[in-house]
């Protein structure tokens, strides 16, 4: 499972066997989205369980999600997504995603983090792939080098 996803997303890029001076910005986000994955999986205690993995219906990668915000914020980052072909139960080839929103209200501060969600059944499958407007709350914090 792990190997299928990693190996897909590897693949891709070294298909094309380009430089890093030359890699456009697409192949450039599958790379450090399988660096992301390859490093939490490989993360003993921390990993994402494999029985969640073998379950999915697809997985979507977002590194260095950039977040600031002072009454007002944003979020923005670029990365990949994939997902299980239903006919053959194999990862499609990856797809490049954007997160970006904005919020106000009482906050201050800024970082950069490494996403990466789960999709679970085929609704979420077919919910995930519409364009998304949301208004709600939420309470985070950020702190450190390193957090999951």
């Amino acid at each position: 499972m792990k190997r299928g996803i990693l190996g897909l997303l590897w693949l891709v890029p070294t298909m094309f066997a380009q430089s890093e001076h030359s890699m456009d910005e697409h192949t450039k986000r599958i790379r450090e989205s399988a660096l992301v994955l390859h490093e939490i999986m490989d993360a003993a205690d921390k990993g994402i369980p494999h029985d969640l993995l073998e379950k999915a219906h697809c997985v979507g990668i977002v590194p260095n999600l950039k977040r600031v915000g002072f009454i007002v914020g944003a979020k923005y980052g670029k990365g990949v997504v994939t997902c299980r072909l239903p006919e053959t139960a194999r990862w499609s080839a990856p797809s490049t995603i954007r997160i970006e929103g904005g919020s106000i209200g009482l906050q201050i501060g800024l970082g950069e983090t490494d996403v990466v969600f789960i999709v679970m059944n085929e609704r979420g499958e077919n919910r995930f792939m519409e364009d998304k407007f949301t208004i709600g709350g939420d309470a985070s914090a950020m702190a450190g080098p390193e957090g999951r």
